[in-house]
């Protein structure tokens, strides 16, 4: 249940929702990527809204699981939410149309209402917008992962060095003929002797090319849920679409998509600390899968109640230990 109802009066209207009610729901399905279990639908990531938990969290205002659907039906209609149905599951995720209004409160920066938080600029100058001079410089546009390959430069001196070496290595002479072979010994294969770097490098670059794709999903995923939970979008570039590369490699891509749209939500002390940064989530990448499938977040309170259990039961087996090895000395004496 949700202990604290905020609506944005001014962007609900400007989005054209109808009363107090949907605008309650709205809030709700926004903020889904924090208590949601994401789904991928032809490569979008959506998000599980269970008509029942939408009740739960609402409680003051006594709703139906229909009147829930009608609602979410009503938004899908007027553009703000994409509906759709998997079996008897209802996903929804926001349009970019409600994002621009709820995520991170961006109608405040891009409302065309003048106030204290947004005042009209005053000069002649039209502002320039460019992907070199953005308007929010934190946004980053086409992001390309960067092959940091540490290639040393080779310089004359190494060159003549090489040069001196050959020089003074006296040259072999081939063979006239094969030593005769044993019996029973091996050979291996012409083929298997030949060098298989171009093979190696087509593959490797097939496979950078293949992950480089899937974090871009991973990325959608894990900034949706960011934001829905920070209220500001993180901030991405090469080396944070490194590490998420690294992360598709390490879970597969559909699980990474997962992990990454749950993480945010974690509320580990470490995890709430960094802000939940991608680094963070790729360290304890495993970690995280094995607790989004189990449904236990392992947090530091958890970890010292389950050390107290196991001290007492191990407590509690050296009494037992102990009792027994008393009976048994009693009844020797006997």
């Amino acid at each position: 249940m949700r202990y604290n109802l905020y609506v944005n009066q001014s962007a609900a209207i400007s989005l054209g929702v109808e009363n107090i009610t949907q605008a309650h729901i709205l809030d709700v399905l926004v903020n889904a990527s924090g208590w949601a279990s994401p789904c991928i639908v032809c490569g979008e990531v959506y998000y599980w809204t269970a008509r029942q938990r939408i009740c739960e969290e609402l409680t003051l205002l006594d709703l139906k699981p229909d009147t829930v659907y009608r609602h979410m039906r009503r938004l899908s209609e007027l553009g703000l939410i994409d509906y759709s149905k998997n079996g008897k599951q209802d996903l929804t995720r926001p349009t970019e149309k409600t994002k621009l209004h709820y995520v991170g409160k961006k109608s405040e920066l891009h409302g065309d209402t003048m106030s204290e938080k947004n005042p009209s600029k005053l000069g002649k100058k039209s502002e320039k917008h460019s992907e070199k001079n953005p308007t929010y410089p934190t946004t980053i546009h086409n992001p390309t992962i960067i092959d940091n390959t540490n290639i040393a430069p080779t310089t004359n001196d190494d060159q003549n060095g090489k040069q001196q070496h050959a020089e003074q290595q006296p040259t072999k002479q081939p063979a006239t003929q094969p030593a005769p072979a044993l019996v029973g010994e091996l050979f291996p294969c012409e083929d298997s002797r030949k060098p298989k770097n171009a093979q190696n490098h087509a593959e490797g670059a097939k496979t950078k090319k293949a992950s480089k794709g899937s974090a871009s999903l991973v990325w959608s995923a894990y900034s949706a849920s960011y934001a829905a939970r920070h209220g500001i979008e993180p901030i991405g570039n090469a080396r944070t679409f490194g590490m998420l590369a690294n992360l598709v490699e390490r879970l597969g891509e559909q699980n990474a998509i997962s992990v990454a749209g749950w993480f945010p939500a974690h509320n580990n002390r470490w995890y709430v600390e960094k802000m939940h940064g991608v680094g963070v989530m790729l360290a304890d990448c495993e970690k995280l899968y094995a607790e989004m499938m189990t449904g236990r977040m392992v947090t530091a309170s958890s970890a010292m109640q389950a050390d107290r259990t196991m001290g007492n039961y191990s407590a509690l087996q050296e009494a037992l230990r102990q009792i027994d090895a008393g009976d048994s000395v009693r009844s020797s004496a006997m």
